[in-house]
């Protein structure tokens, strides 16, 4: 399935996502590193590392980034279009539906700094 979706190649120092863009896709990263920040310079929120999934919280959240995603060093990523991710959701168990929803809301709630 994942076979289906663009990958794109960053250099270090280039990034996936900025704070302010819109949220149109997620990333799942192959090969190299991405920090995710605030903004330049700030503290950094996560280590992304091969095999991980990021950039799906703004997804669900409906709302543009609120971070940025910069790679540490030369990188592959997935790209999964939004609609993909938002697809998957809506096919789901309202339950999970529920689920998913709250653990993004409690997510930006307890670390608002950050989110």
């Amino acid at each position: 399935m994942l076979s289906e979706f663009p990958r794109i190649s960053l250099k270090g120092g280039e990034y996936a996502y900025k704070e302010g863009d819109p949220a149109d896709r997620s990333f799942l990263l192959l090969t190299g590193g991405i920090e995710i920040r605030k903004s330049s310079g700030s503290p950094l929120v996560q280590q992304i590392r091969p095999g991980r999934l990021f950039g799906v919280i703004d997804i669900i959240a409906k709302r543009g980034r609120v971070n940025d995603a910069r790679c540490t060093k030369d990188s592959q990523l997935i790209l999964i279009p939004d609609d993909y991710i938002t697809d998957s959701v809506s096919q789901t168990d309202a339950f999970l539906q529920a689920i998913i929803r709250i653990s993004c809301e409690r997510i930006t709630q307890l670390y608002p700094d950050l989110w």
